[in-house]
């Protein structure tokens, strides 16, 4: 039996709960992301663009009372201001996980790491969503967190008018499609990290993944001059996501974007689950 065999040797002491295991994963994985300047600068760079808002929150309430009487009244919310933040907060996203989520794996790989988890009575769907909780969670900081605080000062701004109701649908679509976003950007990340020790090849395959069906997309779209071809775009099909969501309508189908988007989750988790069982199996 070699030294390493014996280093990682199954271990068959007292376990916690299953749950404790995926939070102390998570745990670990935000720890390992926040002590990077990187992380720390980025999150910045999101707050600039989250003041903004809040200014904007502020103009659109004092045009909307300006404006509650008379012939020029504001009778709906125009849905440019949210889709704008939406567009904004998902390249945002896109940003962070290239600088900070790539390795979230492949560093585990590159320090041999992967038999020392499993010599623990760990499972491996466990350290999946483990390592997914982290990544949501930090991913929640620049878009669910600053989407709370902008969209909860927009309620109560519009608290005392007809558009209490309109701003409160757009907040949960806004809500919502942070959450769907995340979810389906870790278990991208994810995939791409598992696939390579090499963090620098994680982060060129996770802006291939990203921009290579964005360009060909708008290539095959200019050449057909139609809509289909959007659906080769993740970013396409997230937002088209978002569009059903707030507006209940696309320009093909209402179901083409979830659906989409469903496929693409699931088969990054398909991938993480083929390579995580690789090494579970050493």
């Amino acid at each position: 039996m070699t030294v390493r065999d014996l280093r990682y040797a199954p271990y068959e002491g007292v376990s916690r709960s299953h749950w404790h295991s995926v939070w102390a994963i998570a745990r670990n994985e935000m720890g390992i992301t926040w002590s990077y300047f990187r992380t720390k600068l980025l999150l910045i760079a999101a707050l600039v663009i989250d003041v903004i808002f809040i200014v904007l929150v502020f103009i659109e309430a004092g045009v909307i009372n300006l404006m509650s009487e008379g012939p020029n009244a504001v009778t709906e919310l125009t849905t440019a201001p949210v889709t704008a933040y939406v567009w904004l907060k998902l390249y945002g996203l896109i940003l962070l996980f290239a600088a900070t989520g790539c390795g979230t794996i492949s560093h585990d790989i590159q320090a041999e790491l992967m038999q020392f988890y499993f010599a623990k009575p760990l499972k491996r769907l466990q350290f999946i969503l483990g390592k997914a909780l982290g990544l949501v969670l930090v991913g929640a900081t620049v878009t669910i967190v600053p989407g709370i605080l902008i969209f909860g000062l927009r309620l109560a701004m519009l608290a005392r008018t007809d558009l209490l109701g309109e701003a409160l649908a757009q907040c949960g679509s806004v809500l919502a499609f942070e959450l769907v976003m995340l979810v389906t950007f870790s278990f991208v990340i994810l995939a791409v990290s598992s696939l390579t020790r090499r963090s620098g090849y994680a982060v060129l395959s996770w802006l291939a993944v990203i921009f290579i069906p964005d360009l060909t997309a708008l290539i095959v779209g200019q050449v057909v001059d139609a809509e289909w071809p959007h659906l080769l775009s993740v970013t396409a099909n997230l937002t088209g996501v978002f569009d059903v969501m707030i507006t209940r309508t696309h320009d093909i189908s209402v179901w083409a974007p979830p659906a989409a988007v469903m496929g693409i989750a699931a088969a990054a988790f398909g991938i993480v689950w083929w390579r995580i069982g690789v090494f579970e199996r050493l």
